[in-house]
């Protein structure tokens, strides 16, 4: 049972989809499998203001399977990284966007890119050393990483918005979760999570299975997206015949149309952005990154723009909705989400008088 109470988790800390559900697993057994790993990984959970929906207790989780090598860190720490050495895995919560999270951003950076790194400790000589390091990182705030250096090492999972759906809407108190973590108030809460860490770790030594990890490009949250050229994409008085142009037998972008202020490092970054955002039509960005060429013909290349980013702006409504969470039925490595749900929530829905539709290929609740 511990095991299925901590597949369900992460299930549902993944986003509740078996794309999700089974990328975050791979990048756990990877983390725990390949110490001595040619690079690191950022694995950033979040939830968009929400709160109380499985972060903490998962990374609670991690720290009982890692032990000694998991180690928490913050921006207040900075000035002193002798801690982070030898370490496998630094968990940093409540992460925000700042001038000292920059600093951050550049230490992660470093130690997940395997650069030999100067460690720091008070009243001691600095000490250049090999490093190790994973890290978790937990917010309620969306934050869109814009260093191409941690955007090719994140890995970024939205999670579910159910747990604290039926807190907030339905159930008003934590008795509901006593089925999936344990009663807190009598000590089981503690004994439950320390088994749920053995029982995964175990099921993920005798795993050996090959997979790989690809990329895992962060997802649009308009009101997270603080580029001027791209928000100005969503813009409702878009007029795509001012910025898309005929280029021969092509088509021309002229990001520079979309926002003429934007900095340099803003076209940069909205140029690369893009190509990943539309990655059908193949756009190769003149040298300053303020326009974008494609083969594509300029009606079709509208049209796909267009329905792109409709998807895009459909997506991030999506994933800030209260009102309901729909999650997949789907297997992975042999363990069924509906059948974890029906064990650990179906139970607290029915007490609740929660609403639950069910198709062959999801589960709405509310």
């Amino acid at each position: 049972k511990s095991l299925r109470r901590a597949m369900f988790l992460m299930f549902l800390v993944s986003g509740g989809t078996k794309k999700d559900w089974e990328a975050l697993y791979n990048l756990v057994h990877f983390m725990v499998r390949v110490p001595n790993s040619s690079t690191g990984y950022v694995l950033y959970l979040n939830d968009f203001d929400a709160g109380g929906n499985g972060k903490s207790k998962f990374i609670g989780l991690l720290h009982r399977m890692f032990g000694d090598s998991f180690t928490a860190f913050s921006t207040q720490q900075l000035r002193f990284t002798i801690s982070l050495m030898g370490k496998r895995l630094v968990s940093i919560s409540e992460y925000e966007d700042s001038d000292t999270a920059k600093q951050l951003q550049a230490l992660i950076k470093s130690m997940t890119g395997r650069d030999n790194f100067q460690y720091e400790g008070k009243g001691i000589d600095p000490i250049v050393a090999d490093t190790y390091q994973n890290f978790v990182i937990s917010s309620n705030k969306y934050i869109y990483f814009d260093d191409s250096g941690i955007k090719r090492r994140i890995q970024n999972f939205h999670c579910s918005n159910l747990l604290h759906l039926m807190m907030n809407k339905f159930t008003h108190n934590q008795d509901y979760l006593n089925g999936l973590f344990g009663n807190i108030y009598n000590g089981e809460a503690l004994i439950v999570q320390n088994e749920m860490a053995h029982s995964l770790l175990d099921f993920i030594l005798k795993d050996e299975r090959a997979y790989s990890i690809p990329l895992r490009p962060q997802s649009v949250v308009l009101g997270s997206l603080k580029n001027p050229v791209l928000r100005a994409l969503f813009s409702s008085k878009l007029n795509f015949n001012g910025f898309c142009f005929k280029n021969g037998t092509g088509t021309r972008v002229d990001l520079v149309r979309l926002f003429p202020e934007a900095k340099p490092e803003q076209f940069n970054y909205a140029a690369a952005t893009m190509q990943n955002w539309f990655q059908e039509l193949r756009f190769d960005a003149s040298r300053d990154n303020i326009t974008l060429f494609t083969a594509t013909p300029l009606t079709e290349c509208v049209e796909k723009m267009q329905g792109r980013l409709e998807e895009l702006d459909e997506k991030s409504h999506q994933l800030r909705s209260k009102d309901s969470v729909v999650v997949e039925r789907c297997v992975v490595n042999g363990f069924s989400s509906y059948e974890l749900f029906q064990e650990f929530m179906l139970p607290e829905c029915v007490k609740y008088d929660i609403p639950v539709t069910l198709t062959d290929t999801t589960i709405k609740v509310g």
